[in-house]
């Protein structure tokens, strides 16, 4: 079976420079003008505050669906996966109890935004600085993809090799 042909979008200035040097440069993700490709903040679909807030019905749906399946959390977690488990399996009624108690107190229950603002800021710093170690070549099937042409006519992504 043969591979579909591959397209590359260029502005004019890259594909000169593309054809001139016959070849390709692999982008880095820190290079890239659009903020979503190949970033951690692309990974969030929403604001941590409304992220935060649905913690606690699903942490509870959750364990819920699984009460009896063995945790797959990180091993300082288990313990408490385990303690949560058998409590819900004798007395599911307690649920709604938990979901508020988590709801009531936030830091207490580990979901301060402030805290959460922190770590997520570190894992974005963490993950994009781990990307810069890695290289991207976007290309497509379709060669008249109107959206495609739309965003990228404009993006100079030099193609020059190093």
């Amino acid at each position: 079976m043969a591979l579909p042909p591959l397209y590359k979008y260029l502005d004019v200035r890259g594909a000169k420079l593309t054809l001139g040097n016959q070849c390709f440069r692999f982008a880095k993700p820190s290079e890239f003008q659009d903020g979503t490709d190949m970033t951690a903040e692309g990974l969030f679909p929403e604001e941590l505050k409304k992220a935060l807030a649905t913690i606690p019905d699903s942490f509870v749906g959750a364990i819920m669906a699984n009460l009896y399946a063995p945790p797959t959390c990180p091993a300082y977690l288990r313990p408490g996966v385990v303690k949560m488990q058998a409590v819900l399996r004798a007395h599911p009624e307690v649920a709604p109890a938990v979901k508020e108690g988590l709801r009531k107190d936030p830091e207490k229950a580990g979901l301060g935004l402030e805290r959460w603002k922190e770590r997520a800021g570190a894992f974005v710093k963490e993950t994009n600085d781990l990307l810069q170690n890695y290289r991207v070549l976007c290309v497509t099937t379709d060669k008249a993809s109107d959206r495609m042409w739309r965003d990228y006519r404009d993006i100079r992504q030099g193609t020059q090799c190093p």
